[in-house]
Parts: C-alpha cells; structure tokens; sequence
C-alpha cells in the first residue's frame, strides 16, 4: 500500500472542526473590524466637533479683538473731545460729572445745570 504525503488524509470530522474554526476566526475578525469601523467614527465625530470649537473660539476672539479696538477709538475720540470742551481744566468741584465707557472720564457739566440736593442721588455719577 502506497501512502500519497500530497494528498491531504485528515478524518472527515476533523476537516470539520478546521472549517469551523476558520469560520469563527472569520466572523472575530469582522466583528472586531465593525467594532473598529464604529470606534473610528466616533473618533471622526468628535474631532470635527472639536475643530467647531476651535473655529468657534477663534471668531469670537477676533469680535472682542474688535470690540476692544472699538472701545478704544471711542475711548480716545471722546476725551479727545472732552478735552478739547474742557479746556485746561474744571475750575468748580461742583461741575464736574464722571461718566464711563469701560475707564471714568471727568465732564464739565453745562453752566445752566444744578446738581440735585436729594440724599438718594450721588454726587457723582458712575455709568459703565
């Protein structure tokens, strides 16, 4: 009797369990790629969302920029101004008024304007 080494001489159940086996490696290696598929996409999700913040962030950065830069031309033209209608300076205590936009400003009040005497009203206003 002559022995064929190329031929395969397994017994048939244990072809089957071979089949089996390969089947359930097959169907962990799918699942485990879904799994990572899915974990990929979450990753995706919130890197995107991440980069929303970022750009989020990054506008209202460049508003207050803006806003500061605003603030302060107005802040600047305005004493400027103020300046200018004081003259050299405020010669009664009494006239004068401080004012805000975001810093205290002092105005020379009209010469046709009183302070009031009532209790409940400061001598000096602050306004932000």
């Amino acid at each position: 009797m002559t022995v064929d080494l190329e031929e395969e001489q397994d017994p048939p159940s244990f072809k089957v369990a071979r089949k089996k086996d390969k089947e359930r490696l097959q169907k962990l290696l799918e699942e485990e790629a879904e799994s990572l598929t899915e974990l990929q996409k979450q990753i995706e999700v919130q890197l995107e969302k991440d980069g929303q913040r970022r750009k989020l962030s990054q506008s209202c950065r460049g508003k207050i920029e803006e806003e500061q830069d605003t603030n302060k031309f107005i802040k600047e033209s305005t004493f400027g101004v103020v300046r200018d209608i004081m003259g050299e300076g405020v010669d009664d205590p009494e006239e004068e008024m401080i004012l805000g936009l975001g810093e205290l400003f002092i105005l020379r009040a009209p010469s046709h304007f009183s302070w009031p005497t009532s209790r409940f009203v400061p001598k000096y206003a602050f306004i932000n």
